[in-house]
């Protein structure tokens, strides 16, 4: 009997008893996954080396990402820059060879703006060279990685004939025909300009005219 009544205080007392309940996490981790477990509701970071502060974000733990960076460009790859908690790309960059090939009615080099362009004669303008691309006086990252410096020994960037041909003639008018840039830690800008331009001209070279301008430039500093 005394076993009985035991039993059924048990019941009772245990009827009492508020188990509780675990909390479940809501959502998905902040990060990267691997790098987190739900604790009484919570995401937070497990312990271990792989796992550290630069974890705290999805990707590549040595990328500059929002929640981490703060301008820290050790956290970026070589030349970006971290601006605002983003990798950014230096001002210059990807270094590429550019040949390209412009006819002109003759003009002297230092003819001003409106001297008539000759009808009987033409330039051929043969560029070869390389540059690399400028993102403008507006991007957020100083740094360069232009990697363009001069061909040793030196050599013409644009090589020059002149024809003995009929042209259209017109005025000068000058413009920029090509923005290249070069340098090595840093980026310098060679306009080259152009005027009187035409599409073709006859194939009638004028011997000892002509030649080699500015210097010519190749990919790779070291």
């Amino acid at each position: 009997m005394k076993t009985r009544y035991l039993a059924g205080l048990m019941v009772v007392l245990l009827s009492w008893v508020t188990i509780p309940v675990k909390a479940c996490c809501e959502g998905d981790p902040p990060g990267n996954p691997a790098c987190y477990e739900c604790r009484d509701g919570a995401w937070v970071l497990k312990a271990g080396a792989e796992c550290g502060k630069d974890s705290d974000c999805p990707g590549k733990c040595h990328i500059c990402v929002s929640c981490l960076c703060v301008n820290d460009d050790s956290k970026c790859n070589t030349n970006q820059c971290c601006i605002g908690g983003n990798c950014v790309d230096p001002i210059c960059d990807n270094c590429h060879s550019v040949s390209e090939v412009l006819w002109e009615c003759y003009h002297g080099k230092d003819d001003p703006n409106g001297t008539p362009c000759l009808r009987i004669t033409c330039i051929q303008n043969v560029l070869n060279s390389a540059t690399c691309d400028y993102k403008g006086p507006d991007w957020t990252c100083p740094k360069s990685r232009c990697d363009t410096t001069w061909v040793f020994p030196l050599q013409g960037e644009i090589i020059q004939t002149i024809h003995d041909s009929p042209c259209t003639g017109g005025t000068v008018n000058r413009q920029i025909w090509k923005s290249l840039y070069y340098g090595c830690t840093g980026c310098n800008l060679q306009p080259w300009q152009k005027s009187c331009e035409v599409f073709w001209c006859a194939n009638n070279p004028i011997p000892d005219l002509g030649g080699p301008r500015g210097d010519k430039k190749k990919c790779g500093c070291y």
